[in-house]
């Protein structure tokens, strides 16, 4: 008996949290803590939460609890000395005048709340300076806490909060974590506040804007009698998209609030790309000339053709073996078998196995007929896949002689032969990209030819479009050996 009432009270709490929009994981959380009632979820304090949710992986879901737990606290008529903390946020009670999180509490006293913050303090009294990750866990910890009770982080807040971690980490600097917006400024960038806690509110609000905005036109009154006094989400977030395009086309540095605008802005700069060709993009966004731009054109990548979360060394590692098991069995072309050996050797290299691998492709996906007259040999398409050489130098000349131009990406591999390779690069207009490995090389060729549109040599380009096939999972039509190659890794996978 005891065991069903357990169970009944199990299903009224996950039927309450269920509407919530936590993720699978974050209801289990709950139900794993032993949160089953009406009952808990009226009691439950703000330090119990964080230990539910004490995971860097659950911080949106502690986030999306919060606001809906003190929603549902108000339309269910729990009065603040009726819930276990007499107020559902005690560490962040902000006065009629003054929104910050540190006005009932020091900065000190909410870093002690939490396991994360405990370590930032410790790795202070340690090492007397805070690391860039304590930097990002102490800006994540203030900024996350002021939001779940003010959409709005201004200057006041923003100038309080640097000059607060300043004097609790006298190593730290103030221009670090926060630089107020000047409207006078003659410089763009300064029209909007720069530092890390203003790129942690941008990027915060970015990420659960569309959760926030339905929470809170389904159970506040108040935003539904004053919608026209209060600004719309939608209109929060594009200032806040307005706000990222802005900086970024002042600035290309820290790298790190690049990243982070960049991410916020994809959708709006990819859609304003479209009327615009390769060079006008490029000098309209310079960062991707960075050594590192390869990383923004993996974001654009995935905004771009909405791809879900994917970890293409993954999907690599799990094409290895079985494509090199058919191939042995399939290529009958001489040249490619002896390649196929190398691939074998005991004391091959990662590196030099994959740019084997992928030559020896186009023996089995043999080179498309330029024309009746014409058949491309396995050799022109090997090297029309991958500019091989042993320095730089030569590269040029290479490509003029595989007739390829500086307009198409081109992967190129340096090296004294194909066992020993010292260097990965993508060489696209003025884009000039070292890779730390084959795997990546390849990964980052594929991206750049998505994002600018930019067709593969026809010479090799089943081999390329099997490899994009495989690796970016994309509703396109492939030809029938792309997709019959496909079937049979996929059978050899299934029977291992």
């Amino acid at each position: 008996m005891g065991d069903q009432e357990e169970d009944e009270e199990c299903v009224e709490a996950e039927s309450i949290v269920s509407k919530w929009g936590l993720s699978p994981a974050g209801v289990g959380r709950l139900r794993h803590c032993g949160i089953f009632s009406g009952d808990h979820l009226r009691m439950i304090d703000s330090h119990t939460i964080s230990r539910i949710f004490n995971e860097d992986s659950f911080l949106g879901d502690s986030l999306i609890f919060r606001m809906q737990l003190e929603s549902w606290r108000k339309s269910n008529g729990v009065s603040e000395r009726n819930s276990g903390s007499g107020t559902m946020f005690p560490d962040l009670v902000a006065s009629d005048n003054d929104n910050s999180i540190l006005k009932s509490a020091s900065l000190e006293s909410i870093l002690n709340k939490s396991l994360k913050g405990k370590s930032i303090l410790n790795d202070f009294q340690r090492n007397k300076i805070l690391s860039s990750g304590n930097q990002n866990d102490l800006v994540q910890i203030i900024v996350e806490g002021h939001l779940l009770h003010d959409r709005k982080l201004g200057k006041q807040c923003g100038m309080e909060y640097a000059g607060k971690i300043v004097e609790l980490f006298p190593s730290e600097k103030v221009e670090t974590y926060y630089v107020p917006a000047d409207s006078k400024a003659g410089v763009k960038s300064l029209k909007n506040p720069r530092g890390k806690i203003a790129a942690k509110k941008r990027n915060t609000i970015a990420r659960y804007s569309s959760v926030f905005k339905k929470i809170r036109r389904d159970t506040d009154p108040e935003l539904a009698v004053d919608q026209e006094e209060r600004p719309s989400y939608d209109e929060d977030f594009t200032g806040i998209v307005e706000a990222s395009t802005n900086w970024l086309q002042q600035n290309s540095e820290p790298w790190e609030e690049v990243i982070s605008n960049w991410k916020i802005s994809a959708a709006s700069r990819i859609e304003g790309n479209a009327f615009m060709d390769i060079n006008a993009i490029l000098e309209a966004w310079t960062q991707y000339k960075d050594d590192q731009g390869f990383a923004l054109i993996a974001i654009d990548v995935k905004v771009k053709y909405s791809f879900e979360d994917s970890d293409f060394g993954s999907k690599f590692d799990e094409l290895r073996q079985p494509l090199l098991s058919i191939l042995e069995m399939e290529i009958k072309d001489k040249t490619t078998r002896k390649l196929l050996q190398k691939i074998n050797q005991p004391d091959a290299k990662r590196d030099s196995q994959d740019f084997l691998l992928i030559l020896c492709l186009n023996a089995f996906l043999k080179p498309i007929r330029q024309s009746k007259s014409k058949l491309i040999s396995i050799k022109e398409a090997q090297r029309s896949m991958v500019v091989f050489c042993t320095s730089e130098d030569e590269v040029e000349e290479e490509k003029k002689q595989v007739g390829l131009s500086n307009d198409t990406p081109v992967l190129v591999v340096l090296g004294d032969d194909s066992t020993n390779l010292t260097k990965f690069m993508i060489d696209f207009e003025c884009l000039k990209y070292d890779l730390p490995s084959m795997e990546v090389a390849i990964k980052v060729f594929i991206e750049v030819s998505l994002l600018f549109e930019k067709a593969f040599c026809s010479k090799c380009s089943l081999a390329w479009q099997f490899l994009q096939a495989f690796c970016f999972p994309m509703n396109r039509e492939y030809d029938s050996q792309i997709i019959n190659l496909i079937e049979r890794i996929q059978t050899i996978k299934s029977s291992e």
